[in-house]
């Protein structure tokens, strides 16, 4: 169902698949169905220069943003100051509600550092009961049986 979530990172071509890559990223989420209200967030780090040999990728980086926001998954991306179309780069990554940062401003490692700090937190807590069985009244009644059955062999004198 997503052809994806390998493909952007097993390609022995040296290619770029930056919208895969995030997409392998969100699908590596384990429980991404089974907890949809579990905090999650993805610090993802590129120059945003597809490069596609076969000029094919799976997905592209505005699909897997649609789909990080669509899984409630912040991404906080960190640019280099060269990179590629970084006015669609910027509005993709914010477009999941998590934040873009370049390196050419001062102090935005730091920045993106705080940012992702100050997200949201959800502590997920697995209760669960435990039965211990243990054999109070079995070994009563072995004892009851044990002290009955050598008195019958005393008393009997078998």
């Amino acid at each position: 169902m997503y052809g994806w979530r390998f493909s952007g990172l097993l390609s022995n071509l040296g290619s770029s698949f930056i919208g895969d890559g995030l997409a392998t990223a969100l699908y590596s989420f384990p429980d991404l169905d089974e907890e949809p209200d579990r905090s999650r967030l993805i610090v993802f780090v590129t120059d945003n220069e597809l490069n596609d040999p076969d000029g094919y990728q799976t997905c592209s980086l505005d699909r897997a943003c649609y789909y990080c926001a669509k899984r409630k998954v912040k991404v906080f991306a960190l640019a280099p100051d060269f990179v590629v179309d970084e006015e669609n780069y910027k509005a993709s990554i914010l477009s999941t509600k998590g934040g873009y940062y370049n390196t050419r401003d001062e102090g935005a490692v730091e920045k993106m550092l705080d940012d992702v700090l100050q997200t949201d937190v959800t502590a997920t807590y697995d209760m669960s009961a435990k039965v211990v069985d243990v054999p109070e009244a079995a070994t009563i009644a072995l004892l009851v049986s044990l002290a009955l059955y050598s008195f019958c062999v005393w008393r009997m004198k078998l």
